[in-house]
């Protein structure tokens, strides 16, 4: 079967993308990624209206990427702020990947990235690579074929497809954790993890355990 001739209704990109697919909800993480969880910084950074802003911070939070944490400013009622979970920092790769390729495909700036990411314990930049699982790496796009998971697509003689196995968001923060692990994406000759930290311009990144520990989120930044 070739990939043409199979459905996409269980394609992990598209429900992916079901979930954060959108601009704002992007705009949102990037902005979690770097420090910011309180409605009104997120309001005011990313130029959000409060009602579309609480939807998309509803449904992040639904889908187990975001969770809320209570805070009270003296003389005021508490809040809710917004952090990223262990679901949400895996992400963290692709906001990586998205800034990369901006700054190589868009916008003009001589000065400089807006955003400078550097490995906080040799100070190389950061940087997105693709490597295989026995770790090589500067790989070209391969010839995709469908994986053990595919579904026959639609057409006279296809049979019925099975019903795709997507979970409602509500139920998507109850996951359970892989201990597999994976290959990692962000490359500086080191395998690296995000903090929540951005030190003068620089989003600090933290060398994460040896790869065969499966990642734990540092209970700091939660």
């Amino acid at each position: 079967m070739e990939w043409l001739e199979a459905s996409t209704e269980n394609c992990p990109v598209q429900l992916t993308l079901d979930l954060v697919g959108e601009k704002w909800t992007l705009l949102i993480l990037r902005d979690a990624s770097n420090g910011i969880r309180r409605f009104d910084e997120f309001r005011r950074h990313i130029g959000l209206s409060e009602a579309v802003l609480s939807d998309r911070l509803r449904k992040l939070t639904a889908a187990g990427i975001l969770k809320t944490v209570q805070y009270q400013e003296p003389g005021s009622r508490s809040r809710n702020e917004y952090r990223l979970t262990r679901k949400g920092w895996d992400l963290w790769p692709v906001l990586v990947a998205l800034k990369q390729w901006g700054e190589a495909y868009t916008g003009d700036n001589e000065e400089g990235p807006v955003l400078d990411l550097r490995h906080d314990t040799c100070e190389a930049p950061v940087r997105v690579m693709v490597q295989c699982e026995r770790g090589h790496t500067s790989l070209s796009p391969p010839t995709s074929a469908p994986g053990p998971a595919r579904q026959p697509g639609s057409g006279p003689d296809a049979p019925a497809p099975r019903q795709a196995r997507h979970r409602q968001p509500t139920r998507l923060g109850r996951t359970r954790l892989r201990s597999r692990p994976r290959p990692h994406l962000i490359h500086t000759d080191h395998a690296l993890r995000p903090r929540d930290a951005v030190r003068h311009g620089r989003l600090a990144a933290a060398l994460a355990p040896t790869p065969a520990t499966p990642f734990v989120t540092d209970p700091a930044r939660e």
